[in-house]
């Protein structure tokens, strides 16, 4: 019988956002996912139905909008996660998953505003 060898990797957090829950970079991404996703709803909300040809390219720039604030969500959200594994008595990667989770709660609200129509 094979033995299976255990890889044990450590990921470099840093490389992702220097300095952890102290990242200036983290928090402006946390900032700029809230304000995008406000914003997205907003230009959802002024769209007129039904979708005319000439305004496709508006349409495709919201849902490539969308896309990028779905990326940049799950990277923060497993970024968080990360740092959190990796010291469970850090409160304030807690407070910032708590952010995100948020952030998740309101894409959802974004992809719900969408019109199906």
């Amino acid at each position: 019988m094979e033995q299976t060898k255990m890889i044990n990797e450590n990921w470099d957090l840093g490389s992702l956002y220097s300095g952890g829950t102290e990242s200036q970079r983290l928090r402006e991404m946390i900032t700029c996912l809230k304000n995008n996703i406000g914003l997205q709803i907003e230009i959802i909300n002024r769209l007129e139905l039904p979708i005319e040809r000439n305004n496709i390219p508006d349409l495709l720039s919201l849902l490539q909008e969308i896309q990028e604030i779905m990326n940049g969500s799950l990277e923060v959200d497993d970024f968080l996660i990360c740092l959190y594994s990796e010291n469970v008595e850090d409160t304030e990667a807690l407070y910032l998953l708590e952010e995100s989770a948020q952030i998740k709660t309101d894409f959802e609200t974004l992809k719900s505003s969408i019109p199906t129509t």
